[in-house]
């Protein structure tokens, strides 16, 4: 479970659904979207947590860039 705040780790694999938001997934299939990091797509980054939606489908973290 990640909480607004904490510090996480992921691979960006692709381009997001809105303006420079850049996907990543973890190995259970959770869905990190990282806004403001289109640029950094094909890189592992570290990732602040920002917020955590719940879906039918499983969860989805949002969140920024750290640094």
């Amino acid at each position: 479970m990640f909480l607004p705040g904490d510090n996480i780790s992921v691979y960006l694999v692709k381009e997001g659904a809105q303006h420079n938001q850049a996907i990543g997934y973890f190995d259970d299939k959770t869905k990190i979207i990282a806004e403001d990091a289109k640029k950094l797509i094909g890189k592992n980054i570290r990732l602040v947590v920002t917020s955590v939606m719940f879906t039918p489908t499983g969860k989805i973290i949002f969140g920024k860039p750290s640094g």
